[in-house]
């Protein structure tokens, strides 16, 4: 029932994405963007990958009472590449993500001690890099995404955006990339704010790459495994549906979180990963229906486990 359930809700979403990516529209935003330039992808025409992946973490205790929260999460994603020429390359990314916040003696929203519960988030991120020398790219991506209740409006959780940016490769093992990141937000004012990106092969074994707000440093182990090493600022933001305690009201959940991956890769085209990790800093806030700030709770580090499975086509 509840796998019903959310099927019937994404379809009504992924209906009202399909709207908003016609050409005559705007693009969308998401506030945590992927890698920034073309990266590192295998020589094909075409290049597709789908990532499934979890992540629990385990109670944390809210600050200045005596409530707790632990969250369960489930994502999954599915990238495409076409590349049009040796200088040209088209990317589509779809991500969709159920969050399950289990909230004890906790005072966010009037009248309760357990807030919410699950929200989901969708994304569509539809994108274009063009190769101008053998130093110098430029890319944008467009953002288009919803994030609320199962009972939120479409058209009350969209946010929109755009990511342009120009990336310079000095060698093959080095490679910079600055630009700008402007989205609208669920009750606030827009964000644009400028971004920069590194990939860096300090060595064999070593690389230094940025991914999203947040840095990874990846050890290569030998030609099955390797170890990652990353830290991350993460927003989320979700509008409550009618019925809530704080109807049409939005959530805001900010985190920082450095975390230990190691990954087992099965050939080119499949890798396992587990990840150990905590978030060190985590804040939850709830606005109304107009942005005005009802509550704010911040919550003890929390330790978290995760894993997943990425397919390479």
């Amino acid at each position: 029932l509840v796998a019903a359930r959310h099927a019937q809700r994404r379809a009504h979403w992924l209906a009202a994405c399909a709207a908003a990516c016609r050409p005559t529209a705007t693009a969308r935003a998401a506030t945590q963007p992927r890698e920034i330039g073309p990266g590192p992808v295998e020589k094909q025409q075409w290049f597709t990958s789908v990532e499934l992946s979890g992540e629990h973490m385990f109670k944390s205790d809210t600050k200045n009472n005596n409530g707790d929260v632990s969250i369960s999460r489930a994502a999954l994603e599915a990238t495409v590449v076409y590349f049009v020429n040796d200088d040209v390359r088209l990317s589509l990314q779809l991500g969709t993500e159920y969050s399950h916040y289990s909230f004890k003696d906790t005072v966010l929203l009037p009248n309760t001690t357990s807030p919410f519960n699950d929200v989901y988030s969708d994304r569509i991120d539809p994108g274009i890099s063009f190769k101008i020398d053998e130093h110098w790219s430029v890319l944008s991506t467009a953002l288009i995404g919803f994030g609320g209740e199962e009972g939120a409006k479409a058209s009350n959780s969209f946010r929109g955006g755009v990511i342009v940016a120009a990336r310079y490769e000095f060698n093959k093992d080095l490679a910079v990339s600055g630009g700008i990141l402007a989205t609208s937000r669920l009750e606030e004012t827009a964000l644009i704010i400028p971004i920069i990106g590194i990939e860096w092969q300090i060595n064999e074994r070593l690389k230094l790459a940025s991914r999203g707000f947040g840095l990874n440093l990846t050890t290569k182990i030998n030609d099955a495994w390797k170890f990652i090493l990353s830290g991350e600022y993460q927003r989320r933001d979700y509008r409550l549906d009618e019925s809530s305690p704080l109807p049409s009201g939005v959530i805001r959940d900010k985190r920082a979180t450095i975390a230990g991956t190691f990954v087992y890769s099965l050939g080119k085209k499949v890798e396992l990963d587990l990840k150990l990790g905590a978030h060190v800093y985590q804040k939850f806030q709830a606005d109304d229906s107009n942005g005005n700030e009802i509550a704010t709770v911040k919550a003890k580090p929390g330790l978290f486990i995760g894993g997943g499975v990425t397919l390479r086509f």
